[in-house]
């Protein structure tokens, strides 16, 4: 008995054609701009507790408690500093209770260095900071960032609120990166995220792309049509 095969529609020639272009250029302008490199963890020391609770309480596995005592060594895995989720709000504007737990990772006591682990990949061109910033009000920038043995200086700032601060890095291909934030003597130190890039400087290849496979499209059918 014959069995009846179902096809899906054959795409006429321009249309495949068309759509092989434009995955070749998005393929094209991923690798030219590069893309963020996702660490497989991170060792660091503890938040503490101030007004409110400024601990890396989402950090996992959470040996003995440690996730939630002030300045105790997390390692192992990893927990708010790359859950890809950067604070929406200063410290001190949550509109919760004191004594309540805030998704910044603070420090007073320490400059804190953070080690971050990786797989083997692509070389590490920039690194980004999300950091509070409450001037006055006993939050400020680090004074210096130090990154795989590679000092920046950081201005001072007087804008309010939370930014991402980025650093252009000398090529860093390394399972291990050590980062060291020097606090300005008397103030907190509020970290919210940490991002990695491949590529410095460089849009999100998404808006990139957005912005010209419509340019791409008109240019290729324009190339198509026959002369007048």
């Amino acid at each position: 008995m014959n069995i009846p095969q179902t096809f899906g529609v054959r795409k006429s020639g321009p249309i495949r054609q068309f759509q092989r272009f434009v995955w070749l250029f998005a393929v094209s302008v991923s690798l030219a701009l590069g893309s963020p490199i996702i660490p497989t963890g991170y060792i660091t020391t503890n938040g503490q507790t101030g007004a409110w609770i400024y601990q890396d309480d989402t950090y996992l596995p959470c040996a003995a408690s440690s996730c939630t005592t002030d300045l105790a060594l997390l390692s192992g895995g990893s927990g708010r500093l790359t859950d890809g989720v950067a604070p929406a709000f200063s410290w001190n504007s949550s509109g919760q209770g004191n004594g309540t737990t805030l998704p910044w990772v603070g420090w007073y006591a320490i400059d804190p260095t953070i080690t971050f682990n990786f797989a083997e990949g692509p070389a590490i061109l920039q690194v980004g900071l999300y950091l509070d910033n409450t001037p006055g009000r006993g939050v400020s920038l680090p004074s210096q960032v130090i990154i795989g043995g590679q000092s920046f200086a950081v201005t001072p700032d007087t804008q309010f609120g939370p930014r991402w601060v980025y650093f252009d890095v000398s090529p860093i291909s390394a399972t291990s990166l050590d980062i060291t934030l020097d606090k300005t003597a008397g103030n907190w130190l509020m970290l919210g995220e940490v991002s990695f890039d491949s590529s410095a400087d460089a849009p999100e290849p998404a808006s990139v792309l957005l912005i010209f496979a419509p340019v791409a499209g008109i240019l290729w059918f324009r190339r198509r049509q026959p002369n007048c």
